[in-house]
C-alpha cells in the first residue's frame, strides 16, 4: 500500500507531477488520519466503528500519486515501466516481506488449530504474491473464520493496491497509445478511460455490495473507482479562482475533512460498505488532497502539514503493517488479560516497530536509490524487479509449503482424531439443495423426515442424516446457515425479501405445505438463544414473539398430531471462537484449560428463558419430545468444549461432527423414536 511516499525525508519527490515536483507535507498527514482511522477500528476504540475508511482514503492518495505521475512522465515521453515497477518493488516489498516472515514464523507457534491453520496455510501462499484479496474474498461466508483469528487479513488491501498497480500503467500506456495514433489529445483520451473505467467500477461497487461474500469489499474492479477518483485530484489541481483561491482551498479542505471525520464517526459494523457509502470518505480524501494544492495556507493542510501529522504519514505503511498481527497474536495469547491491555500493548508494539523498520529498511532504500545510478540504468530497474518476482514466487512455496505441513501435523493431534473418525454423512438425494431432486424423495419406498433449522441443524446434520439412513429412513433438509425458521414462520414476508432466508423460505412452505402427512418425522435444531438476546433491553414483547414463533413452527411440523417432532435445545455457547486452539495453547503454557470453558451457572442464565419456553411448548404436544444438550456438555460447574479427551466444538457454539455424534448417542433413544415412533428397536 502507498502509504509512503516517494520523499520519505520530506525531502522533494515525484509525487505530484501534475503540479510541480515539490513534497506536499499535507498528503502526509492524510495518511496520519488514515491510519490513525484504522487503528483505532481494529483496536475497537470508541468513536472509530467507521475507521475501516481509512483503506479507502490510502486508495484515494495511491491512486492521485500514482496516476498522476505516470500520466506526467506519458505526457513528457520519459515513462519507463521497468522504473516504475522498480521503484513500487523497492518502496513496497522490504517492510512487507520483512512483516511477512515475523508474521509466519509467529502463526506456527501460535495457531494450533485446523481451521485457522487451513486458512493461514492458504493465505501464507497467496500472500508472498499478492493475491490474498481473493481468497478471503472466496472464504468468506457464514462459518468463516472471525476477524480476529486471520493474522494476515490485512494483507487484503495491499493485494488489491498491487493489482492496480500492475494494471495502472498499462491501461495508461494503452490509452496513450491510441490518442496518438488518432491524433486525439491525450487529456481527452484520459479523461474518457478514467471515466469508463470509474463509472463502470462505481455501478458495480454498489450492485456487489452484499451480505455475506462481499465482493466489492475485497475485488480490484469495483474498488477502482476509488483510484480513478484519486486521479482526477490532478485534473481538479489546474482550476484556478483567482482572489478565491484561497477560500476555495479552506472550504474545500474544511469539508473534506469533515466529511472524513463523519464516516469514521458514524458508520458501523451495520453499514452497507463499500456501495455509496464509500462515496463519502472518498470525496473527503479528494476535497483535503485538493485544498493543499489549491492552498497552502488553507487551515486543514497547514495542520496535515505539522510535525506529528507529517511523521505519522512517513511511518504509516510499517504502522499498517505490524498492527494487525500484533492485535491478532495478542488475543490469541493463553493469558487472562483485558482485551484493552491487549490493544495498548499491540499497537505500542506496532509503533516501535514501525518506526524501526521506517529508519533501518525504508529510508536507507530511498537514499541509495538516490545515491545510485539506478534512475539512469534500466538493467538495474530490470534486475530489481526480476529479484522482486522471484522472492514473491519463492516465498509463497516455501511458505505455502512449510503451512501446509504444519497444517498436516496438527491434524495429528488425538484430541483430532476423534472428530475425523466421527465425520459421517448420508448419500441419500433428498439433501440435494436443488428442489427437483428433493421431490424425487417423495416414492413413498422409505420412510421419510425433515431436518429443520439454522447452521446448528446443519452442524449435527451429517450425523442424522447417517444414523436415519442406517435404520432405513430418508431424511429431506430444510436447513440454511443464518436463517432460523423461528424467525420466518412468524414473519413471512422477511422470509421472502430476506436474501440469507429466502432460499429456505421458499423449500419450507413448498415441502411442508404440499406433501401432506408423508413425512413422518422432523429433527429440529437453532440457535435458540440468539431470538431473545438479540432483542433490546426495552423490547419486552421478545419473549412473546418466541413463544408465538416456536408454537407455529412445531404446529406447522407436527401437522396435526401425524409427524413426530424431535425439538433439539440450545447447545451451550461458549466464549472463544476456536476453543481447540485455547485447550491447545494452554496446555503448552502448562496453564488450566478451565478458562476455555464457560462457568454453567453463566449458561444457564442465558439459556433459561428460552427452555423454559420451549419445554412447556413440548409438553403440549403429545407428539413432541424435547432433549437438552447441556447435562451433554457441561458438568455440575463448567461447560468445556472437551469431551472425554477429545474436541467437541467448531467454534463457540457449532458442534463438531464428535460432538454431533456425543450427542447422538446421548439420545440415541429419542432420534430412534423420531425416525420409528414408540416401537423403535435401540
Amino acid at each position: 500500500m502507498l502509504l509512503v511516499s516517494d520523499s520519505a525525508r520530506g525531502r522533494p519527490g515525484r509525487s505530484s507531477a501534475q503540479t510541480s515536483d515539490a513534497y506536499k507535507p499535507h498528503i502526509d498527514g492524510l495518511r496520519a488520519i488514515s491510519i490513525i482511522a484504522v487503528l483505532g477500528y481494529h483496536g475497537a476504540i470508541s468513536g472509530f466503528g467507521g475507521g475501516f475508511v481509512g483503506v479507502d482514503i490510502f486508495f484515494v492518495i495511491s491512486g492521485f500519486l500514482i496516476i498522476n505521475q505516470i500520466t506526467a512522465s506519458l505526457s513528457a515521453q520519459r515513462f519507463s515501466i521497468w522504473d516504475f515497477y522498480a521503484r513500487r518493488a523497492l518502496r513496497i516489498l522490504p517492510p512487507y516481506y520483512l512483516v511477512l516472515i515475523v508474521t509466519f514464523l509467529i502463526a506456527l507457534l501460535l495457531l494450533r488449530s485446523p481451521r485457522e491453520l487451513d486458512d493461514f496455510r492458504r493465505a501464507a501462499l497467496l500472500a508472498p504474491i499478492f493475491l490474498t484479496n481473493v481468497h478471503f474474498f472466496l472464504k468468506s461466508g457464514y462459518f468463516d473464520l472471525d476477524s480476529h483469528e486471520k493474522p494476515l487479513l490485512h494483507t487484503w488491501s495491499l493485494a488489491v493496491e498491487e493489482q492496480f498497480y500492475l494494471l495502472a500503467p498499462l491501461i495508461l500506456m494503452a490509452a496513450f497509445y491510441f490518442a496518438r495514433r488518432g491524433r486525439f489529445k491525450d487529456s481527452r483520451v484520459v479523461f474518457a478511460t478514467a471515466l469508463v473505467i470509474g463509472v463502470a467500477s462505481f455501478i458495480g461497487c454498489i450492485l456487489f455490495t452484499l451480505p455475506g461474500r462481499n465482493p466489492a469489499f475485497y475485488l480490484p474492479m469495483w474498488r477502482a473507482w476509488e483510484f480513478v477518483a484519486g486521479g482526477a485530484v490532478g485534473a481538479l489541481a489546474t482550476l484556478r479562482f483567482g482572489r478565491w483561491n484561497d477560500a476555495v482551498g479552506t472550504l474545500t479542505g474544511l469539508v473534506g475533512l469533515t466529511l472524513i471525520v463523519s464516516s469514521v464517526t458514524l458508520f458501523g459494523e451495520v453499514t452497507a460498505f463499500p456501495g455509496s457509502a464509500a462515496a463519502i470518505p472518498v470525496l473527503g480524501a479528494v476535497l483535503v488532497l485538493f485544498s493543499g494544492l489549491a492552498a497552502p495556507s488553507a487551515p486543514v493542510a497547514v495542520v496535515l502539514s505539522t510535525v506529528p501529522f507529517r511523521f505519522v504519514g512517513r511511518i504509516s505503511y510499517a504502522l499498517y503493517l505490524w498492527h494487525w498481527p500484533f492485535l491478532v497474536f495478542g488475543r490469541f495469547l493463553p493469558f487472562e488479560v483485558s482485551d484493552t491491555v491487549v490493544v495498548t500493548v499491540a499497537l505500542s508494539l506496532s509503533f516501535i516497530f514501525a518506526v524501526a523498520t521506517h529508519y533501518a529498511i525504508e529510508r536507507p532504500i530511498v537514499d541509495w536509490r538516490r545515491k545510485s545510478a539506478f534512475a539512469r540504468e534500466p538493467r538495474l530497474q530490470r534486475k530489481v524487479v526480476y529479484v522482486a518476482v522471484g522472492a514473491s514466487i519463492l516465498g509463497a512455496v516455501a511458505m505455502g509449503s512449510v503451512s501446509w505441513f504444519a497444517f498436516w501435523a496438527v491434524k495429528q493431534n488425538p484430541m483430532l482424531a476423534a472428530v475425523e473418525m466421527a465425520n459421517v454423512k448420508g448419500s441419500g438425494a433428498c439433501l440435494d439443495p436443488t428442489g427437483d431432486a428433493e421431490k424425487s424423495c417423495l416414492d413413498g419406498t422409505k420412510p421419510l423426515g425433515f431436518i429443520v433449522g439454522d447452521s446448528h441443524a446443519l452442524a449435527i446434520q451429517g450425523r442424522v442424516e447417517y444414523e436415519a439412513e442406517q435404520d432405513g429412513d430418508r431424511l429431506l433438509s430444510l436447513v440454511i446457515a443464518g436463517c432460523n425458521p423461528v424467525v420466518f414462520v412468524t414473519n413471512p414476508t422477511f422470509g421472502a425479501t430476506n436474501s440469507v432466508c429466502a432460499p429456505l423460505f421458499k423449500k419450507f412452505e413448498h415441502f411442508t405445505g404440499e406433501m401432506g402427512a408423508e413425512p413422518q418425522f422432523a429433527v429440529v435444531a437453532g440457535i435458540w438463544n440468539v431470538v431473545i438476546e438479540n432483542a433490546a433491553p426495552t423490547d419486552e414483547g421478545a419473549e412473546t414473539r418466541f413463544r408465538d414463533g416456536m408454537a407455529k413452527l412445531l404446529s406447522i411440523l407436527a401437522e396435526g398430531g401425524q409427524r413426530r417432532v424431535l425439538l433439539v435445545g440450545p447447545v451451550p455457547e461458549l466464549h472463544l471462537k476456536d476453543p481447540y486452539n485455547c485447550i491447545a495453547l494452554k496446555r503448552s503454557f502448562g496453564l488450566s484449560v478451565e478458562s476455555c470453558g464457560v462457568p454453567r451457572a453463566e449458561v444457564e442464565a442465558r439459556r433459561k428463558r428460552t427452555v423454559t419456553i420451549m419445554k412447556a411448548l413440548a409438553a403440549e404436544h403429545p407428539n413432541v419430545r424435547f432433549i437438552d444438550p447441556v447435562d451433554v456438555f457441561c458438568d455440575a460447574k463448567l461447560c468445556l468444549p472437551l469431551k472425554d479427551g477429545a474436541i467437541a466444538y467448531m467454534d463457540s457454539n457449532h458442534l463438531n461432527p464428535y460432538g454431533a455424534k456425543i450427542l447422538f448417542n446421548r439420545f440415541r433413544s429419542d432420534f430412534l423414536w423420531a425416525f420409528k415412533g414408540d416401537g423403535a428397536k435401540s
